[in-house]
């Protein structure tokens, strides 16, 4: 009878594990007979069937059942290295655990692998991310929200797609473009500005940068813009080996050229972007650092930085140039390194930039999620080119992350009230206490951030008859 009631015991202890710690539940399985531990490891298994088990919003517990000589995690927070995070098995039973703190929003990629050799999805973990190599468990911590414009959207407006096959004389091979056009284009004589994707067939498969372009277009949180998604051959060497010079005049003598010349572009260098991770980060950013005369606008997620991007940086006038970066706190360390340079250049310099730090890896999840990041510092719905001095009418809140109060200074040219208006990078408006001062010639509206998530916002001001500068007051 004893013995039945100390079973029973467990089995509820089981079912309601979430209510305590998962610490607790492993400690006091160890406590019994051997046994007695896999029948209550089982429960514990009906009762929570999907992993891994999250609590106090920064614990992951990740557990696996099955019969294996080793199971360690490897994932974007190992390196990928199956040796350095194995998995503890409770004798007598199955079951393998492992404990580990992680910042609440982050989102990485992971395997399980049994017998060190064989990588598996986590069976129970219903979550999962497409990457270069296949698809990979996701880790979702309870902070983490996945964007709603990486997801096709049925009941908007979609963009198209134009598919082109373009041979180039100086690297003397073709790769096939595809050109994204935004709904409803062409609008009458109206002129687009122009985003060039690195390793661009993926940042349509795996970024899923259509989905991404339609719901900020649509949302009128972007400009409506031209994508150019263009593919390497020789990857390494076209973005940062022996064949960089000849597709540097690939780019900037064949395809931009004939890009102006076949759609409805604004051809100009403040118009134009080019964007990429990794290693197409870093092609990215060197032709903007080679042809600022041409492309004035660059993006580089957990990017690669060559010694001749840096110097090149070091000789370049920064004004009109406007670079977005960002590093996952899981990248890969050799990058983190490069990209700090890059930082301590432009800072002293005084170029216009941001740094976006995440708690991701190095992974197209990361750079899908953080794309919309991007576009809006690039190509915000204002109207003309955003200036971080005097913003237009609307305009990103800088620097990011955002913390502490902020200020929106109006002129006062009629006698209307501007109404301001908070909206995260999904267009979700958030509710502020804007207080209106008035000083002269001048009304001076002010608000706390201090208590939103750190990230890339927007203001609005409603009145078109009012022209706003955008100051942060305290970091």
């Amino acid at each position: 009878m004893y013995r039945f009631l100390n079973v029973f015991f467990f089995i509820l202890m089981g079912l309601t594990v979430k209510s305590q710690s998962f610490n607790q539940f492993t400690t006091r399985l160890l406590s019994l007979p051997e046994g007695q531990r896999q029948a209550i490891a089982d429960s514990f298994l009906t009762a929570n069937p999907t992993a891994p088990h999250l609590e106090s919003d920064t614990i992951c517990n990740f557990y696996f059942a099955g019969s294996s000589q080793s199971v360690s995690i490897a994932g974007d927070f190992t390196s990928w290295d199956p040796t350095t995070h194995p998995m503890t098995k409770i004798p007598g039973t199955t079951f393998w655990y492992l404990t580990r703190f992680f910042p609440a929003d982050t989102r990485a990629d992971y395997k399980i692998v049994k017998n060190g050799s064989s990588w598996i999805l986590d069976p129970r973990n219903p979550w999962q991310s497409m990457g270069g190599f296949g698809p990979n468990s996701e880790l979702r911590m309870p902070q983490y929200n996945r964007p709603v414009c990486v997801d096709y959207i049925q009941n908007i407006p979609h963009g198209s797609f134009v598919d082109t096959t373009f041979y180039s004389t100086y690297l003397g091979n073709s790769r096939s473009i595809r050109v994204y056009l935004p709904a409803g284009y062409p609008a009458g004589n109206q002129r687009y500005p122009v985003v060039y994707f690195h390793d661009g067939l993926e940042y349509v498969t795996l970024g899923k940068a259509n989905n991404t372009l339609d719901y900020l277009i649509q949302n009128q949180i972007i400009r409506p813009v031209i994508g150019v998604f263009v593919p390497p051959v020789n990857r390494t060497d076209e973005y940062a080996g022996g064949l960089q010079d000849e597709f540097t005049d690939f780019f900037t003598d064949e395809l931009v050229p004939w890009v102006d010349s076949r759609f409805n572009t604004i051809p100009e260098a403040a118009s134009r972007a080019t964007l990429g991770a990794s290693n197409g980060g870093n092609i990215a950013l060197w032709l903007m650092a080679s042809h600022p005369e041409m492309i004035a606008k660059t993006v580089a997620h957990s990017s690669n930085v060559e010694n001749n991007i840096l110097n090149t940086f070091q000789s370049l006038t920064p004004q009109g140039l406007r670079t977005y970066l960002d590093m996952g706190t899981y990248d890969l360390e050799i990058l983190k390194g490069r990209v700090d340079a890059l930082k301590l250049v432009l800072n002293e310099r005084d170029f216009d930039y941001v740094f976006y730090p995440v708690n991701d890896g190095h992974s197209w999840a990361n750079w899908r999620d953080h794309l919309k990041d991007a576009l809006i510092y690039l190509f915000p719905a204002t109207q003309g080119i955003y200036d971080p001095i005097k913003a237009p009418l609307n305009g990103l809140i800088r620097p990011n992350p955002v913390r502490g109060e902020v200020t929106v200074e109006v002129e006062n040219q009629s006698d209307s009230k501007g109404q301001i208006r908070l909206f995260d990078v999904n267009g979700q408006m958030i509710v502020k206490n804007w207080i209106l001062q008035n000083d002269q010639d001048r009304q001076l509206y002010k608000t706390d951030l201090s208590d939103i998530i750190p990230g890339i916002y927007l203001v609005t001001i409603s009145n078109a008859e009012l022209s706003g500068t955008l100051k942060l007051i305290k970091d």
